[in-house]
Formats: C-alpha cells, sequence, structure tokens
C-alpha cells in the first residue's frame, strides 16, 4: 500500500517561514542579470562589474552558495576577481571565496587570479567575447538582514565587461549572479 501526503502550504508551529529543513537542502534562490557593457578606464583600481538584488537569508547560520556567468573580452589581468559581500546595516567583506594564495598578485586577488587571459591580443581575439564560469560559498554571513553581493575585478588593465575589445556596439553578452541558501 502506498501512503500519500497531500498539503497546499507549509508552515512554521510559531510563525510562517521558518520550518527548519534538513542540511543541504536548498532554503532558496535569487537569480540576478546584467547586460551592461563595461570598459574600466583605469588601470590599478577596484572595478564592481555586476551587483545582485539583495538577498534576505532566512537563517544566519546557513551558507549561500554564489554561481556566476561572466562574459569578458580580450584583457590582461594582472589581478583578479573577487565577490564582495555588503550586509545591510553592517560590514562589507572582500573577496568571499577567495583563493589561498602566499601573496596577491600584483593587480590584486580573488577567486581567481592570473596574469593573462584566455585570448591573446591578436586581430581575431580583440572581437571575441568568452564566458567564464565561477563559483564560491559564503559559510560566515551569520545574518538575516539583507545581503547584497558584487562581482569586481582588482585588474592593473582595462577590463571588458558583457563586450568585446574592440568595438562595444559589436556583440552583446548577458553575466548573472545566481544564488542559493543552502541549510546546514
Amino acid at each position: 500500500m502506498t501512503s500519500r501526503l497531500l498539503v497546499d502550504k507549509i508552515e512554521g508551529k510559531a510563525s510562517s517561514g521558518t520550518i527548519q529543513m534538513p542540511a543541504g537542502h536548498i532554503i532558496q534562490t535569487k537569480y540576478s542579470s546584467t547586460d551592461t557593457k563595461l570598459a574600466s578606464t583605469s588601470s590599478a583600481a577596484d572595478v564592481t562589474l555586476m551587483t545582485a538584488d539583495a538577498f534576505t537569508p532566512k537563517f544566519a547560520n546557513s551558507h549561500i552558495l554564489i554561481q556566476l556567468n561572466m562574459h569578458f573580452g580580450w584583457y590582461n589581468p594582472n589581478g583578479g576577481l573577487q565577490v564582495v559581500r555588503a550586509i545591510s546595516g553592517g560590514a562589507t567583506t572582500y573577496g568571499i571565496g577567495d583563493a589561498t594564495v602566499d601573496t596577491p598578485y600584483s593587480g590584486g586577488d580573488g577567486f581567481w587570479v592570473a596574469d593573462e587571459f584566455v585570448l591573446a591580443n591578436t586581430s581575431d581575439d580583440i572581437y571575441t567575447i568568452v564566458q567564464m564560469g565561477g563559483c564560491v560559498i559564503d559559510t560566515d554571513h551569520n545574518t538575516t538582514s539583507a545581503i547584497t553581493y558584487s562581482l569586481r575585478t582588482t585588474s592593473s588593465d582595462t577590463v571588458y565587461f558583457n563586450r568585446q575589445k574592440q568595438n562595444a556596439t559589436q556583440g552583446n553578452a548577458r553575466s548573472s549572479i545566481t544564488l542559493m541558501e543552502i541549510a546546514q
């Protein structure tokens, strides 16, 4: 005999939205994207490439999985990519999920750090847009206040984001940040 449980809605006994899920379950997700084209104009500067919509964790001890889908034209990073966490009314933390390195690269550090990009500065590559993925996890946000996550570059060269190097009007891309709260 098969048992079935049919419900329209599950709510916490004390208040709505407080059901404790088993560890590893996804509690909520949020997707944010941008097709804004950027060519940073200053070298040796930290530049924000995109920012996700505010995300409010349901539990202070949960983990936030941050999935990045990024598009770049050719550039010479001499630095890296970082995830920045800003808690509403609280602290800003740079470098969520950064790679463990003895010293940061000359242009900066991050979860991805490099001297050269995957493309060469040749006549063909300057017209190309490359897709890159990244994934980091925020294990110590310790809040149920709204959090804003941003992707920034710590490059010492001009960065071409959501566009090719040579011509901003030829070629389009949409980059995104997907946030998933995971029960612990």
